[in-house]
This record gives C-alpha cells, structure tokens and sequence, in this order.
C-alpha cells in the first residue's frame, strides 16, 4: 500500500475513533448519575493510560524504525515489535485496571460492566 493512500486511512480511522469517544462520553454525561459517571471517568482515564502509554512509548518507535530497513527485513522487526511491546501492554493494562478498581467507591453494579 502506498503512503499517499495509507495516510487518510489512518486519519479516517482516528478521526472515528475520536468521534465514537466523543459520543459515549456524551451519552455518558446525560444517562449516568454522578456518582456512576464518576466511576465511569476514572475507569475510562485507566484505559485511555493502558492503551496510550505502550503504544506511544514502545509500539510507535518501533515501527518508525522499522521504515528504514529494507522490506524484506520489516516483518522480522514488526515481530520484534509486538515481543516488546506486548509485555509492556499487558503491564499497563493491568496497573490501570487495579488502580481504578481500588479507587472507584461505585456499587458493584456499576463497576462490574466497566472492568
């Protein structure tokens, strides 16, 4: 695939992402009580952490550097990528599910859906 045709792929695809983020957040804040909007918040912010921190920190950088190796060596290092970087997923999505779980106040009721 080529760049020209690779980028507004991936532009329509964060755009939609943001835009799905955008909805439930809004549908969020008018169906939930304070209190579950609250519990509802802090475990989102978990998951924004657990998602973002790997992939900016490990999986970006590594595929930026794969884009200077020849082709043939790119799925060697996509596979190097993804032994690194699954560790680190795991690592944070655990981390952050733990604290949201430990600091959420909200009836199991609440909590139950989000985890």
């Amino acid at each position: 695939m080529r760049l020209r045709h690779a980028l507004p792929a991936g532009l329509l695809d964060a755009g939609f992402a943001s835009l799905a983020r955008l909805a439930v957040g809004i549908y969020a804040a008018r169906a939930l009580t304070v209190s579950d909007l609250g519990a509802y918040t802090l475990f989102f912010s978990a998951f924004v952490f657990a998602s973002v921190v790997p992939m900016q920190f490990v999986l970006v950088t590594a595929e930026l550097a794969t884009l200077s190796a020849a082709r043939p060596e790119r799925l060697a290092l996509l596979r190097q990528s993804w032994r690194i970087g699954t560790p680190a997923s795991v690592a944070t999505a655990v981390l952050a599910s733990v604290a949201a779980a430990l600091g959420a106040e909200a009836p199991t009721r609440v909590l139950w859906p989000l985890r």
